[in-house]
């Protein structure tokens, strides 16, 4: 295998266009978005029962079905096969340049004020979730979004000493003070400039440079449309007048890129990201290894246009079930299948770990259905004690590319040996007995999000709240969908501590995206048996305030009287509006 850091393997050039039509018209483009972002329906999200977007299938796609994902579900890989243009580099340049504008436009049509609240124990993956949160809430309320974050405000996972941008010397005292503390440190907040960097915002910027022929007046064309749309769906004070909504997607992808937003990293952090970036070359297995030598000659094959996998294999504290054996390494006794969504809630000692070939049998699932002439890039992330890397090879060797299709690997090569924080004593990454790894873990947490962020598809955990944000990240960097597989068993729209099959009826748009059992003031029943239940309650309690009247489940037929059961008192249940048959999945 081949290892190297040259920045120029994962660049990948600029292609002629293969659309149809010759060049792409990027005001359509803009104008087919804002579209698919609107209701068509008038469905309210609060009101809309089910999270099921649509994605305008492909003029080549086989498949005369609609191209959906019911993002209350664990796997979405098969859209790979039926998404418009996925395959087209020329269009996924266009997406992701507008998806920039885009996001210029929320914040000019917005108000910006106040600073984003965090708390100092909260991880970082964590947090930034919370924190998009309030800012969706916020801003779908009150169209107000944060300028930034509080300079005081401290985090145990940031140690500013250790960047020098976040200091500042002070004359007076003739000392060195902290200029940025917590997240402030890490993050500019939405109001500043976006920082630049990356392969994907590089080369949409390079596209449209080098191809539109009026820059300056197709931007304004652009923005004007994005404003519009925006200025369009502004929260109504007046409730006389009908308030436009998003449609399934353009919530999820609004608060993608809400997400984005908040996720604004200092420069620094890019050169820290860019120093630990290393790649390795998956060997052929005619050749047996790839030699230093042929790097130049292996980029040009594995380079041209490569579809990203996000995998985020999640281990660490998250192996509950498992602890008795981690300090022996017994992997073996890991997790040998994908937990499904009816599977039991994750508490405490219930969580689990899996093997890492249940992850790699997913990204061979991706292989097969992306064209073999782009080459596959997988950027890995984890928090293993151990090196995947070298268990990967040692398991497959020179058989890599053709069991699982991975043509290049990437990753951050952070020791592994802080990682190891696992002890009688310390079984979470917030307890004051991690104090000293804590800085070094919030380095890598936001180092590792970035990576993920890559990522055309995503293998990796939807009930860690890590797993969720570089999922955000990636669709909104992308300005497109991005399919999905969850190994854990959970959803995007449920938490670890649920059981995500009993409480998919009371999910709506709304909660998926809002909902945190933290916020509210209900009390759990048998959590440590049957985990979170709270989110029933909660969409009980909102059925209640719009005067729903509570019948027997007659619109549950789908779900098996044993998941009945398991939601609880059945005779509670409420109806669901007429709309919620629009919302289900077809067939």
């Amino acid at each position: 295998m081949v290892y190297f850091t040259n920045p120029d393997l994962t660049r990948s050039p600029i292609g002629k266009s293969s659309n149809k039509g010759g060049a792409l018209d990027i005001e359509k483009v803009a104008a087919d978005l804002v579209e698919s972002f609107s209701s068509s329906d008038g469905i309210a999200s609060e009101d809309r029962v089910g999270f099921v977007v649509d994605l305008a299938a492909d003029d080549d796609a086989s498949s005369s079905s609609p191209c959906q994902c019911d993002i209350v579900t664990t796997d979405c890989l098969g859209v790979i096969a039926c998404m418009p243009g996925l395959h087209d580099s020329e269009r996924e340049k266009a997406l992701a340049w507008t998806g920039i504008e885009l996001r210029k436009s929320m914040k000019e049509t917005s108000e910006i004020l106040g600073t984003v609240f965090h708390e100092w124990g909260l991880p970082l993956g964590k947090t930034l979730q919370y924190n998009t949160m309030d800012t969706w809430i916020n801003w779908r309320s009150m169209n107000i979004l944060p300028a930034g974050y509080g300079p005081t405000d401290d985090s145990i996972f940031i140690r500013e000493e250790w960047y020098p941008d976040c200091l500042v010397y002070n004359p007076k005292k003739n000392k060195t003070e902290t200029r940025f503390e917590g997240h402030s440190c890490f993050y500019r907040g939405p109001a500043a400039e976006e920082d630049s960097a990356g392969i994907i915002e590089e080369e949409a910027r390079r596209w449209y440079d080098e191809t539109s022929q009026n820059g300056t007046q197709t931007r304004t064309k652009v923005r004007t449309i994005l404003n519009n749309f925006f200025e369009a769906h502004q929260p109504i004070s007046n409730e006389q007048q009908k308030q436009a909504h998003f449609s399934p997607l353009g919530d999820l992808m609004l608060y993608a890129h809400t997400t984005r937003m908040l996720f604004n990293r200092r420069s620094f952090l890019d050169e820290i990201y860019q120093e630990k970036l290393t790649s390795v070359v998956m060997p052929r297995s005619e050749t047996g290894s790839a030699l230093r030598s042929g790097i130049a000659s292996e980029s040009t094959v594995d380079n041209n246009n490569p579809f990203r996998v996000a995998l985020h294999i999640r281990r660490g504290d998250s192996c509950g079930k498992h602890m008795a054996i981690i300090s022996n390494d017994e992997r073996a006794e890991y997790e040998s299948e994908a937990s499904l969504l009816d599977s039991i809630a994750q508490v405490g000692s219930e969580r689990m770990c899996y093997k890492t070939e249940v992850y790699l049998d997913k990204v061979r699932r991706i292989r097969q259905m992306v064209p073999r002439e782009r080459p596959l890039h997988v950027y890995l992330a984890t928090d293993d004690v151990g090196d995947i890397v070298n268990e990967i090879n040692s398991t497959h060797g020179t058989n890599v590319r053709e069991t699982y299709g991975i043509d290049v690997l990437h990753y951050l090569d952070y020791s592994r040996e802080q990682f190891n924080y696992i002890t009688p004593d310390t079984v979470t990454i917030e307890e004051a007995t991690n104090t000293a790894n804590q800085p070094f873990l919030g380095e890598t947490a936001v180092s590792d999000l970035w990576l993920l962020s890559h990522g055309d598809a995503f293998v990796g955990h939807k009930g860690s709240r890590f797993g969720k944000v570089s999922w955000l990240l990636a669709m909104a960097r992308r300005n497109n969908f991005v399919p999905f597989a969850s190994i854990d068993g959970h959803s995007f729209c449920c938490e670890i501590d649920e059981n995500c099959g009993a409480m998919k009826p009371f999910i709506t748009v709304d909660n998926c995206l809002t909902f945190g059992h933290e916020y509210h003031d209900l009390e759990h029943e048998k959590y440590w048996e049957e985990g979170s239940t709270l989110r029933k309650r909660y969409f009980q309690r909102q059925m209640l305030a719009k005067n729903k009247k509570l019948i027997l489940s007659k619109h549950m037929d789908e779900f098996s009287s044993k998941e009945q059961q398991a939601s609880g008192n059945t005779a509670a249940l409420l109806s669901y509006p007429e709309h919620v048959k629009k919302t289900k999945p077809s067939s």
